[in-house]
């Protein structure tokens, strides 16, 4: 008896401390009141009893710590970076893998009870962003963009915004992952309440997508649907027609964006759908806009050194994939990529191990492989906290609830 009172009060602690992360990590005020120290220790503090946890979480810190001591070096003598940079690149890279610990923590021996605590302050607290930011946007259609810039670059107006808790970018491309996570419980969702719930929760955070006018977190969201919506249906006919339909529609895809382009203007995204209809009807990437020509500039920059790297300054690839290979190079890359197939591998197999379906969970992986090509997302830990953590464990409510 006392055991398990002694397991529960420890697992509470637990709930508690990934609750305060979201929170920390999540709310746009902590992040710009909270010093950086505090907020980076929090989380790496984690690394304590994860090691304490499994052999498996040992061996994935054991493989961080030295891919993450291998990139602090190099940006040292490499990609000549001071020393305070690099020690938060090194720190960086840690955090960024962190979620995959707590993943391990508490499916270790999941209990449903804590999962749906986690799951429900999830939902709780990034409602509480969406409604704020999506006030802010029927007031100012740019604010999201505008809240993209960097947070040295503040003036009294913006950080009285992050003080309200108006979301980013950062919140934004977050809501793509959750938006495809709600169309998945729509289909997948034993109880019809949590089924019309979900429906409208995925309808209320997509017309929110439209509102940013982010167009790669749209696209990127749309992508992620159809997956969603092409491995839920169970008609082998129906799935032939569907592909045949995704394929009809990707050889018209510059008349889709030109009538994109008219359903959507007078905003940014007008602009954008028009660019990417020039783009493939003869304008080639160029007509993309900067982004294609930061990427094109980057590759370049990455082809004077391609295996050690060593631009590390005044990048503007706009491209976190990009960024690795320019700083890094090509063995940078092989670390980023060897990390995510050990950690797609470890969440696969406790998902397998719990009766839980590992779709959702690729899905979510693949849309935040293509935006960290698109986007530099490396301090976005909001991503990797939803798709390592929180998406594994919804995967398993649903499927076991």
């Amino acid at each position: 008896m006392k055991k398990t009172i002694k397991v529960h009060t420890k697992l509470n602690i637990y709930v508690l401390y990934v609750v305060s992360i979201i929170l920390i990590y999540f709310l746009p005020r902590f992040k710009v009141t909270l010093p950086y120290v505090l907020v980076g220790m929090w989380m790496l503090i984690f690394l304590i009893p994860s090691y304490k946890c499994n052999m498996k979480s040992r061996n994935f810190i054991y493989i961080l710590l030295a891919s993450s001591i291998y990139i602090f070096i190099a940006d040292i003598f490499i990609a000549d970076v001071s020393i305070i940079d690099s020690l938060n690149e090194f720190i960086r890279n840690i955090r960024f893998y962190i979620p995959l610990l707590f993943l391990i923590f508490f499916m270790k021996n999941p209990n449903k009870h804590y999962i749906k605590q986690i799951i429900i302050a999830f939902i709780g607290i990034n409602g509480y962003i969406l409604y704020k930011t999506y006030s802010a946007l029927i007031k100012d259609q740019w604010i999201t963009r505008v809240l993209a810039k960097s947070k040295m670059l503040d003036t009294p107006e913006l950080r009285n915004l992050r003080l309200q808790n108006v979301g980013g970018f950062e919140f934004s491309y977050m809501i793509g992952v959750v938006t495809i996570c709600l169309t998945w419980t729509t289909f997948k969702a034993k109880n019809k309440k949590i089924k019309i719930c979900s429906g409208i929760m995925a309808l209320i955070t997509y017309l929110y997508i439209i509102k940013t006018m982010y167009t790669t977190l749209l696209l990127l969201t749309t992508f992620g649907i159809m997956l969603v919506i092409l491995f839920n249906l169970k008609h082998p006919v129906t799935k032939i027609a569907v592909v045949a339909g995704f394929i009809m529609m990707f050889t018209l895809l510059p008349a889709v964006f030109l009538r994109l382009s008219e359903i959507f203007s007078e905003s940014l995204l007008s602009a954008k759908f028009i660019q990417m209809h020039d783009a493939l009807t003869g304008g080639g990437v160029n007509a993309l806009g900067t982004r294609s020509i930061h990427l094109e500039n980057a590759f370049e920059i990455w082809m004077k050194n391609p295996i050690f790297g060593g631009f590390a300054k005044d990048t503007k690839s706009h491209s976190f994939i990009m960024s690795i290979l320019e700083k890094n190079g090509l063995i940078g890359f092989l670390i980023f990529v060897s990390l995510i197939i050990r950690a797609k591998n470890i969440v696969c197999w406790y998902l397998k191990n719990n009766k839980t379906s590992v779709i959702l969970f690729y899905i979510v992986l693949v849309y935040m492989l293509l935006l960290s090509f698109l986007n530099p997302i490396g301090y976005i830990f909001e991503i990797t906290i939803t798709v390592f953590f929180i998406v594994p464990l919804w995967a398993y409510l649903i499927d076991n609830t």
